[in-house]
């Protein structure tokens, strides 16, 4: 089964058919978990990694340059968090889309999702 499952989002043609991939952008401080998140988007039809940050600060800049459909996100960065890019995001594109992936302890317990918008 497929990391994500996202393919239902993708825009068909009128045959079916993916017209365009959805454009990925992966941020997470750990270089190993970006590239493996890369490689296992690859290897599935219908994405393309756009862009790759290390923290909230590049993750913004990239951003703006690359424009992608759906942003995966870890919460716990240096410097300014996930949730700080989340927000500086969605104040500049409100129609962003995100998938929080992390290992920051006790995130739904604290609420932080919900603080997010």
């Amino acid at each position: 089964m497929p990391l994500l499952r996202l393919i239902s989002c993708l825009p068909l043609s009128h045959t079916g058919r993916v017209t365009d991939p959805i454009r990925v952008m992966l941020v997470d401080d750990h270089p190993v978990v970006r590239k493996g998140i890369a490689a296992m988007l690859e290897d599935e039809p219908g994405f393309a990694v756009v862009a790759q940050a290390r923290s909230a600060e590049e993750a913004l800049a990239l951003f703006v340059k690359h424009a992608p459909d759906v942003t995966v996100m870890d919460l716990h960065l240096p410097g300014a968090s996930g949730v700080d890019a989340i927000r500086s995001i969605k104040l500049r594109a409100p129609e962003s889309r995100f998938v929080v992936l992390t290992t920051y302890d006790g995130i739904c317990s604290r609420g932080v999702l919900r603080r997010m918008t």
